[in-house]
């Protein structure tokens, strides 16, 4: 008979791999948003730094819904006689949703990045950091 030799196992904490040991814990949800925020900021690299856009026909028709929304009228118009043969201006862009909290900061947000840029492109960019912020939060409370 031969004799069994035990073989040593590790422990299931010894195998797994632990951000705690590279940065500590207090200073990791910064590190994450941080290279969430980064990274979206060097997939979009040429809208941000290189002066291109993101274009598409419903960016488009949001530029041209807010040139109809700036001419100087009596309140609101509710009716938007350019997109095909006229289109209620309620279930458009053009009607205020302050009742949305959601919409509500996204608006103020958008605002301040398009004051800072001038660009509209860069507020379509606060959607993705919005997205990957969003995500974090939710993959960390599911563990």
């Amino acid at each position: 008979m031969t004799k069994q030799q035990k073989k040593q196992t590790r422990k299931s904490s010894e195998i797994g791999f632990s951000f705690d040991k590279i940065i500590p814990e207090k200073y990791q949800t910064l590190f994450f948003l941080s290279v969430i925020f980064v990274l979206i900021i060097i997939f979009f690299s040429p809208v941000v730094f290189g002066g291109k856009t993101i274009a598409s026909a419903d960016f488009l028709q949001g530029k041209s819904l807010r040139e109809y929304a700036t001419k100087e009228r009596d309140g609101l118009s509710l009716w938007n006689p350019h997109i095909f043969c006229g289109m209620p201006a309620v279930v458009t862009a053009l009607s205020p949703r302050w009742f949305d909290l959601t919409s509500a900061i996204y608006s103020i947000l958008s605002l301040a990045f398009y004051s800072v840029t001038s660009d509209y492109s860069i507020t379509y960019l606060l959607s993705f950091i919005i997205l990957g912020f969003s995500a974090y939060f939710l993959m960390r409370e599911f563990g």
